[in-house]
């Protein structure tokens, strides 16, 4: 099996590397090729080998098979994280806060995000525009995930410069990145932030800190268990979700039919959300590990060979999507990878599509036209680093036009 560096790419593209900031930003192209031309592809990086999987037959395949496929990435004790676990601790640990994510317990929480919406977009009216990560779309999914979490959100920005290291930091652990300078203390100081915080949650509240410290009291889990568990929750909860509706509004953007198609007819902000999940995810690579020699597109993988999962590049595989390329409001989306599946789907989708849909429902009826900042080196600046499974913007300018 030929490395990435050793197959002949086409002149535009250079060789897949994992690592490489600029392919993060924009692998599409990458992607197209690999499907069609490598779609098992094996990669050096820094921290090893590692194969990539692109078509949605055999990445659906893998999510289907956790007994094959192992998230068993890391040492519990140095990420004792339910997403790094198989069953059944990762069952156990999921089923502790599993209650908080039904659609029903969701829906309890959609006014409050109505009214989170409302408040950060109504500055940006006035202004006619910004910087809608820091200014909209951050606080209004920190102040959800942190309020369902029962966190003190007071500073906000703090918060996000320990998910920036908490990622880093497990990106570095589990070999899917090069880690950064405080990514090991910003995850320290998260955990003892999360430990402090628990330590003054009631053990009759209704929050998931109070879950967590019944559940530990109870032994049903431990206290690295319990510390560890909000820092994914939170992390997962605002980042992925932000960048979700950062990528909707700049479809927005390039789309202005599309705008007044939902602005006519909100009852497709739905749609739009799933075609959103599926063409434009936040997460572009899942990981695993083998637990036995597989085969796979005519290939054997080694068993405790790491496995990483294209999703995007499924999504769009056309034997599973016709035309997959182009945003389509009226395709049948069912199947798609955008909240992963199987055992380790997406734990907050249902919180997820509820924000992004809301969030929709409040920009169209108050917005009639959205553009990119006329300076596109300050329109887009895309989210670079980390543990490299992030793909979208880290920054995102836009001008906006009130509705009469």
């Amino acid at each position: 099996m030929h490395y990435s560096h050793e197959l002949d790419w086409p002149p535009h593209l250079r060789p897949f590397d994992p690592w490489d900031r600029g392919i993060q930003a924009d692998p599409y192209a990458h992607y197209i090729w690999m499907r069609d031309h490598a779609p098992l592809l094996k990669a050096r990086t820094p921290a090893g080998d590692a194969w990539y999987l692109t078509r949605y037959q055999d990445v659906q395949w893998v999510l289907r098979s956790p007994k094959l496929f192992s998230s068993e990435l890391v040492d519990r004790k140095v990420l004792p994280q339910f997403i790094f676990m198989d069953d059944p601790d990762h069952n156990r640990l999921r089923g502790v806060v599993a209650p908080a994510f039904t659609p029903k317990a969701v829906a309890r929480n959609e006014e409050k995000v109505r009214e989170l919406a409302q408040k950060h977009l109504q500055p940006m009216i006035e202004a006619q525009g910004g910087e809608v990560i820091e200014e909209f779309a951050l606080p209004l999914t920190m102040g959800t995930i942190a309020n369902i979490l029962g966190l003190d959100l007071s500073d906000w920005k703090q918060f996000r410069d320990w998910t920036d290291d908490w990622v880093s930091y497990s990106g570095r652990m589990t070999g899917n990145g090069p880690g950064s300078p405080t990514d090991q203390s910003g995850t320290r100081a998260f955990v003892d932030y999360v430990a402090n915080a628990m330590e003054f949650a009631p053990a009759d509240g209704d929050s998931i800190l109070s879950s967590l410290v019944r559940m530990r009291r109870e032994g049903r889990m431990s206290e690295d268990e319990a510390k560890y568990f909000p820092l994914v929750l939170f992390s997962a909860g605002h980042e992925t979700t932000t960048t979700l509706i950062a990528n909707g509004l700049i479809r927005l953007a390039e789309m202005p039919r599309l705008l007044s198609r939902l602005r006519e007819n909100p009852a497709d902000i739905p749609k739009f959300v799933e075609e959103l999940a599926r063409l434009h995810p936040p997460i572009h690579r899942l990981r695993r590990v083998t637990s036995q020699e597989v085969e796979i597109s005519g290939q054997k993988i080694p068993a405790q060979s790491h496995v990483r999962l294209l999703i995007v590049a499924a999504n769009r595989d056309p034997l599973k999507f016709p035309d997959p390329e182009t945003f389509d409001l009226d395709r049948e989306t069912a199947g798609h990878l955008g909240f992963g599946f199987g055992v380790h789907s997406c734990l907050g989708s249902w919180l997820a599509r509820m924000e992004v849909r809301v969030a929709f429902e409040v920009i169209v009826q108050k917005i009639s036209r959205v553009e990119l900042y006329p300076d596109a080196a300050r329109a887009i600046l895309p989210y670079l680093g980390g543990s490299f499974a992030i793909t979208g913007p880290k920054s995102l300018t836009l001008r906006l036009t009130v509705a009469a």
